[in-house]
């Protein structure tokens, strides 16, 4: 009994009869037309159509984008956004410079207290030197050991404040940059609407 239940759903699956094929139509490299119930694999990106086996349309495929399309879109996508962050942000040219202040003073005020404490670290080591240079620091070894290793690690300290000096000067002109092409973005904005 339930293999003739099976025989009987496999019959009526496998005919056309009970079957709805849809019928999809493309068209190949010359332009020409062709219809099957499946599209080959080099023509699936383009174009299509697809029909019920009736013959009416169910459905139109666009062709797919290529690559640099969805590169477009999504840059388009995004600069409509950023766009509308700008004009939400801010409502006029002064708001935004004067954000742009904030952040150069802040960054100024960051690379100044670096600086001070630059100055400290040079005095110190130059004092370290000095010492080492005396002929009481040479008679005691643990004490030249030491003042060395205090010198290297002053220096360390004095590449890491320069290294953290020459940032945050790059650091300031991306702002000012930024800041700029944002006010020109929102002048060029609202001269659209």
């Amino acid at each position: 009994m339930k293999a003739t239940r099976l025989v009987i759903v496999l019959w009526v699956t496998m005919n056309p009869i009970f079957t709805k094929a849809n019928i999809k139509c493309w068209h190949n490299e010359e332009g020409i037309r062709e219809c099957g119930d499946r599209i080959p694999a080099k023509y699936s990106q383009g174009a299509s159509e697809e029909f019920s086996d009736s013959g009416v349309l169910l459905k139109t495929n666009p062709k797919a984008k290529e690559i640099n399309q969805i590169n477009q879109d999504h840059e388009k996508a995004n600069r409509e956004k950023a766009d509308r962050l700008l004009l939400n942000m801010f409502s006029n040219v002064n708001e935004i410079d004067s954000a742009r202040d904030k952040k150069i003073n802040q960054i100024d005020q960051e690379i100044k207290l670096i600086e001070t404490r630059l100055q400290k670290l040079i005095e110190n080591q130059n004092k370290i030197r000095a010492v080492l240079d005396s002929s009481n620091a040479k008679k005691n070894q643990e004490r030249v050991k030491r003042l060395n290793n205090d010198v290297l690690s002053t220096e360390i300290q004095i590449k890491q404040s320069n290294q953290f000096i020459k940032e945050k000067k790059v650091e300031r002109k991306l702002i000012l940059h930024k800041y700029a092409k944002d006010s020109e973005r929102f002048i060029e904005l609202n001269t659209k609407h």
